[in-house]
This record gives C-alpha cells, sequence and structure tokens, in this order.
C-alpha cells in the first residue's frame, strides 16, 4: 500500500547543533524557534541561440541561505551560541530540516555557517526574538541533507 500523502507542517521542523566534529557530529537541538526560512536558489546563466526562440538557462552557482528566529535566553545554550557565533566571528555547524532528526524522510540543509544577528525585538508588549542570518562558511562543502531509517543522515553535495 502507498504511503499518505500528508503535508509537512512547520512547527515540526528543527535545527541542531553540531556539539562533536565534521565527520562524527553529536546533534543538539536548539530550543526556542520561532521561524526558519531556508533557501538555495540557483544562480542561473543564460544559454540562447538560435535554435530556439525560448531563452533557456543553466545552473551555476547556488546561493545557500536562512533566516532563524529565536527567542533570546542567558540559559539557552543554542541561542547563546549563535549570539557568540555572531559576536565572535566564527562558523557553527547546523542541520536545518524540514522534520526532525527522527523522522524518515526528513530533508534539509547542513553547512558551516557565519552568522548574523540583524534584528532583535525589543518592544514594550513583545518577547525578545533575534533573528540571525545565515550563510555558509569555508570549514566545509554544504550539503543537502535526507534524513533515512534510523536517523541516518544522507548528504548531498551542491
Amino acid at each position: 500500500m502507498a504511503a499518505e500523502d500528508t503535508a509537512k507542517v512547520g512547527i515540526n521542523g528543527a535545527v541542531y547543533r553540531n556539539e562533536g566534529t565534521e565527520g562524527s557530529p553529536t546533534w543538539t537541538e536548539i530550543k526556542r524557534v520561532r521561524n526558519v526560512q531556508p533557501s538555495f536558489p540557483w544562480d542561473l546563466v543564460l544559454v540562447d541561440s538560435r535554435e530556439t526562440r525560448a531563452k533557456q538557462y543553466v545552473p551555476t552557482q547556488v546561493d545557500i541561505g536562512a533566516q532563524l528566529e529565536v527567542r533570546a535566553s542567558n540559559e539557552n545554550a543554542g541561542y547563546l551560541a549563535l549570539f557568540d557565533a555572531h559576536v565572535l566571528h566564527e562558523e557553527i555547524d547546523l542541520l536545518i530540516l524540514d522534520g526532525k532528526l527522527t523522522d524518515e524522510g526528513a530533508r534539509g540543509i547542513r553547512a558551516s555557517w557565519y552568522v548574523s544577528l540583524t534584528g532583535q525585538t525589543q518592544g514594550v508588549g513583545d518577547a525578545v526574538y533575534s533573528t540571525f542570518d545565515l550563510k555558509p562558511g569555508v570549514a566545509f562543502t554544504p550539503k543537502a541533507i535526507v534524513v533515512g531509517s534510523a536517523s541516518a543522515i544522507t548528504p548531498t553535495e551542491f
């Protein structure tokens, strides 16, 4: 019997921080994440010719990035790691998934990210949330990720 086609919902996604090494990661979920917006659109170059009137393109490079909104807390190790990576200009190994590490079929991206704190809500009636923009650094090549059975991660280089 075919699997049921169900919608993925954002609340089931997760962001994980590697507390191990690149080759032997120890994933810890960053708590208190509100919104996540990963993106990785391709730059496309025009390869037109007189063979057709249609414009044709091929992909050249992928512009990987993500934006996270995380509730500020001095007790949230994940928040503090993001904040410190921003202040210290250090890369941080993160895995961003549209499900949990235990969800077979969850997809996302892993990279060693540079972090920019680009905004923070501090209104009188607001909870404080920090907006972090992420761009991949050079520590290792970013990878598209698919979670398999038993939380096995299958990486694919772009």
